[in-house]
Parts: structure tokens; sequence; C-alpha cells
């Protein structure tokens, strides 16, 4: 783990929790939006059709609420843990992490048995909690950073100015501006 000016050089091996909360941070966002869409429906449901809803009144009782909100503990933790665990297993046949090298032209991937270089234009949005780095690259794809990689406090900060700066540049040029107009 090496950093210069420029350029910003971290291994990174996943564990199955940095994945774990790398899903919520995006499920949740997701998660709020079908909730909403599902809402509208039961409204208009009730609005419109509320001899037809009859039946769904037996789902709230003791025996299929049970099973109701078992499903859903299952899906929303316990779910994405195992798959979460499954990919790094998968990954495990390798000794070493992969190699991130974060220029100023773009990130480079390298792994054992494959390497791969995104531009910063490729990087749909970046976010950070408490212990990741998250760099979005489409709705399936996102490259995991978790902050116990960086071999220091200054290598994490030049991570953090060298993201922000590519952000904020990328957003200054997608503004163009339209003629006659201020």
């Amino acid at each position: 783990m090496t950093f210069e000016p420029c350029r910003v050089v971290l291994e990174v091996n996943l564990k199955a929790s940095d994945l774990y909360w790398a899903y919520f941070a995006n499920a949740t966002r997701t998660g709020w939006l079908t909730r909403g869409y599902l809402a509208l429906i039961f409204v208009a449901g009730i609005a419109f059709a509320p001899n037809y809803l009859a039946p769904l009144l037996l789902l709230v009782y003791p025996p299929f609420i049970y099973l109701l909100s078992g499903a859903a503990l299952y899906y929303v933790l316990i779910r994405p843990y195992i798959i979460a665990r499954r990919f790094v297993q998968s990954r495990s046949i390798s000794t070493k992490g992969d190699l991130y090298t974060f220029t100023e032209s773009g990130i480079d991937v390298l792994s054992e048995f494959s390497s791969s270089h995104y531009q910063w234009d490729a990087i749909r949005a970046a976010k950070q909690t408490s212990s990741l780095f998250i760099l979005s690259i489409n709705r399936s794809a996102a490259i995991i950073l978790p902050k116990r990689c960086f071999s220091s406090h200054e290598q994490l900060s030049l991570l953090r100015q060298m993201l922000v700066r590519q952000i904020k540049q990328r957003r200054s040029a997608s503004k163009v501006a339209v003629p006659g107009t201020n």
C-alpha cells in the first residue's frame, strides 16, 4: 500500500460483511421506492375496489402474519448475507487481494486472473459509509473499498480528495452553456 501525490494504490481483500453493508446501501434506496409504489397501489385498490381486497384481511391474522414476517426477515436480513458470503468464498481461491490503483486518468484493477481500467466517467456515484467507499459503476456493479485496507489516514484523505475533485470536474464538464442564457 503506497501513495503518491496523484496516485493511490490499495490491496483489497473483501469480506462477506463488506458486501453485506454495500448491499444495504443500495437496497434501502430502491426499497423505499418499491414501498411507495406498493402503498399507492394499495390505496388505489381500497378506493376503487374495496370488495375485492377483503380476502387480503386473512393475511393479517396470526398464522399468516407470522409466515409473512419470517419471509420478510429472511429476504431482508439473511438472504443478502448468504449471497455475500458465497461471493467472497468463490473469490477466496486467490491468495492475493485485488490491487486498485487510482490516478487522475482513472481506476486500474488488477486481480490474479484479470485486469481492467475504468475511466472516471464510468463512476456514476460515490458513497462513503463509516467503513466503506462504494463507487457505483451501474445498477448492478460497484467498486467496494473497505476503509480497513488503507495504510494510513493520509492515504484515505488523498483518495477522498481525488474522488471529490473528479466528481466536481465531471459535473462542471456536463454543464453546457446554452447561448443566450445566463
